[in-house]
């Protein structure tokens, strides 16, 4: 991805959703709503997701009713405007630096008072199954 497809993201987030990015509304045959972003799928057919506070939940594909797709992205609006421009190019640079990724997560370590960049699996003690 270029510098400026980056910016562009930062800037306007919903203009361009990466598949892996999207947000789904399901609607469950029992009624319930749920949202989250598919994150992988079971052994056993279940569809795992992870709802906004990065907790998994999974869903049998024979129970969803609906599943509609988000165009709003999971990324703020607005969110360059809270950055310093040091900020916005320490951002840029790390993404650009880390593009090869397919996507990543960050966990605060509050005691070390570092951050830690995890791949694919997520941080640890996010179950992968029930």
């Amino acid at each position: 991805m270029t510098r400026e497809r980056l910016v562009q993201s930062i800037i306007d987030p919903s203009r361009e959703i990466t598949p892996q990015f999207t947000a789904y509304t399901i609607l469950l045959q029992s009624g319930e709503v749920l949202t989250g972003i598919h994150v992988g799928d079971e052994v056993d057919g279940r569809m795992r997701f992870a709802d906004q506070n990065g907790r998994a939940f999974y869903i049998h594909p024979n129970d969803v009713d609906r599943r509609v797709a988000s165009s709003q992205s999971i990324m703020p609006t607005g969110l360059a405007d809270n950055l310093t421009p040091q900020e916005s190019r320490d951002v840029i640079a790390f993404l650009r630096h880390e593009r090869g990724n397919s996507y990543f997560t960050m966990s605060s370590n509050s005691t070390s008072n570092t951050s830690t960049w995890f791949g694919p699996m997520g941080p640890p003690g996010v179950p992968r199954s029930p």
